[in-house]
């Protein structure tokens, strides 16, 4: 092997190591630039060694494409199944495949998977991953990666993973030099989380995100010069966006799902000859460009995982690189999840059991972009008030209100977030819920001043807990 992994590296292979000594199945998180990929590609590069054969498997091309790049550093000779590469080769012990394509051309017959590596693992609920990994690959050992072992329709993970090895914290991370620092702006004017936690509330209340401040006056005010990323609400947003940066003089190119010379718009970004890329939909996951130190987060939404996975983006060190600096207009981070360097407790058994829609796929409700009515999309295929049809997803603006973005911290937000958990009363049992178990459990919340989510994923483990036991 030509590649040497880090101390921290090697301890976390040695986890999974025993790990897989009393399981068939782990789960393996670390924050976004922490290293996953060099880890995974050192357990597949050990696997082959030892006769057996991996599959690694990734749901988009840039990740198939770093999977290979890594993997090559290991001296090992890996195929490819993924739309534009040719066949693998007969006699590789290690192949990278993009979920998709494997679905349609299946592996190679004379290869027989011993490990498959799923990355991005937090995406494996949906039921294409579950074929590949319970049908395709189901007497194989099983390695999932991810930053984020969270998926935001809150299905759980347990099913498809025994245990979860968890590496180091982002804020760990940081303080050892492996990530840069980072300064959130975030506000409380933007929509807060609903209280009624149903699909269709979270929809009406992302459906139309409000954002605050301007997102170029906020970028010259404390960002001025410095390269970044702007994810944006929508296609039209992210163009409007790109026409304000070039306005103010900012080299500003535009990057969506659509664009053409996609690979060319990164390379500027990468040589600095592009100084701001606005985009939406595409460098969440798989982007990896260490010189950014700006992220402008210019849309609202309802997951965790894809609020990491933006402001992750711009964490990665570079020679010269003080810190980052997170712009957060749509107050993801204010109101719902806390700056990115707060520590957070992971689970394999879910966190809801209802459905929520994010801003990009909060299809339930329009706003009626002539007369502004509002009204139920799958109802209504136009404005029942005044008949206008309504504007394709991607054309949706958010709307702009005046206001600043004030510095977020860590443990101001956890202070923020006890004061009001203190201050809400107990609330009523939901219907899935054991009533007394619940009860029990919010005056506890409230008294000790717990996230208001605390409650529910307690009164989960307490009815597990009776289940086993035999009570009730």
């Amino acid at each position: 092997m030509t590649m040497q992994l880090r101390p921290r590296q090697l301890r976390d292979k040695q986890r999974i190591r025993q790990a897989f000594g009393v399981a068939r199945h782990v789960l393996y998180r670390l924050p976004t630039g922490g290293g996953k990929t060099v880890t995974f590609c050192s357990i597949a590069a050990d696997v082959a060694e030892g006769g057996g054969r991996v599959l690694v498997v990734a749901h988009r091309r840039e990740l198939v494409k770093q999977a290979v790049d890594t993997l090559l550093r290991f001296d090992l000779a890996v195929g490819v199944v993924c739309a534009g590469f040719p066949p693998p080769a007969r006699g590789v012990r290690v192949i990278v495949a993009s979920v998709q394509t494997l679905i349609v051309r299946q592996l190679p017959r004379w290869f027989a998977v011993s490990m498959v590596i799923a990355d991005e693992a937090h995406l494996a609920a949906s039921a294409s991953w579950r074929y590949v990994l319970g049908t395709l690959c189901a007497s194989a050992w099983r390695l999932g990666v991810t930053a984020t072992p969270e998926r935001l329709d809150g299905q759980a993970l347990g099913d498809l993973f025994d245990v979860m090895v968890e590496g180091d914290e982002i804020v760990t991370l940081q303080a050892l030099g492996r990530l840069c620092g980072c300064v959130t702006y975030s506000t409380d004017d933007a929509p807060p989380v609903p209280t009624d936690t149903s699909e269709r509330a979270a929809a009406v209340a992302m459906s139309a995100p409000k954002l605050v401040g301007d997102v170029v006056g906020a970028y010259l005010e404390r960002c001025r010069g410095r390269k970044g990323l702007v994810f944006a609400s929508s296609i039209a947003h992210a163009e409007q966006l790109v026409a304000a940066f070039v306005a103010a003089g900012v080299v500003a190119e535009l990057l969506t799902g659509k664009t053409a010379d996609r690979d060319g718009v990164l390379a500027r970004l990468r040589d600095g000859s592009t100084t701001i890329v606005v985009n939406f939909g595409v460098l969440t996951e798989g982007f990896d460009e260490p010189s950014i130190s700006y992220i402008g987060v210019a849309r609202c939404t309802m997951s965790l995982a894809l609020w990491l996975q933006m402001c992750g983006r711009g964490l990665r060190t570079h020679p010269g690189k003080v810190d980052c600096i997170i712009n957060d207009h749509g107050g993801n981070g204010e109101l719902r999840f806390g700056p990115v360097e707060l520590v957070r407790e992971w689970s394999l058994e879910g966190k809801r059991t209802r459905t929520v829609a994010t801003a990009d796929a909060a299809l339930a409700v329009a706003t009626c972009g002539k007369c502004l009515a509002l009204y139920a999309r799958r109802e209504h295929k136009a404005c029942p008030r005044c008949g206008a049809a309504p504007a394709p997803i991607e054309q949706r603006l958010p709307a702009v209100v005046v206001g600043k973005l004030a510095k977020l911290e860590a443990d101001a937000f956890e202070q923020r977030q006890r004061d009001k958990s203190r201050a809400t009363p107990p609330r009523p049992a939901p219907s899935w819920a054991d009533a007394g178990l619940w009860d029990r459990y919010e005056q506890e919340r409230q008294e000790r001043g717990y996230l208001l989510t605390w409650t529910a994923g307690r009164t989960r483990q307490g009815m597990k807990c009776k289940q086993r036991k035999g009570w009730g």
